[in-house]
């Protein structure tokens, strides 16, 4: 794990403080996007400085666009994010589903616990 990637309780930190836009190009600050550091599936949370859940960034092309290409400077390079289910959308963040590529990319790098992956004979 590189020395720049911060652990909270629980969590893998992939970026922090990060500006972008929406399609009407109003500027949202992202404090952090990161993934529960176990599971089954590595939901990106995007998590913003001020409330969104009116404003539905999990469907915003722009947005989306964005954290993808936030993904991509850390070195993720596969297909884009959709959103996560609408019950895992939050006040002030929006949770993104990825594919089989981000999964490999975030154990590979970053030591996400895969609960899908079979497990380790010694």
């Amino acid at each position: 794990m590189s020395e720049t990637n911060r652990r909270r309780e629980g969590w893998i930190e992939l970026a922090t403080q990060r500006r972008g836009r929406d399609r009407t190009g109003r500027e949202h600050l992202v404090t952090r996007i990161e993934v529960k550091s176990r599971g089954y599936i590595p939901d990106v949370y995007v998590r913003m400085d001020h409330d969104v859940l009116d404003e539905a960034l999990y469907d915003d092309d722009a947005f989306v666009a964005f954290v993808n290409q936030v993904l991509n400077e850390i070195g993720y390079s596969g297909r884009p994010f959709d959103r996560a289910e609408l019950g895992l959308q939050g006040r002030n963040y929006i949770v993104l589903e990825p594919g089989r590529e981000f999964r490999a990319f975030v154990v590979q790098r970053f030591g996400w616990c895969d609960l899908a992956a079979p497990p380790r004979v010694h």
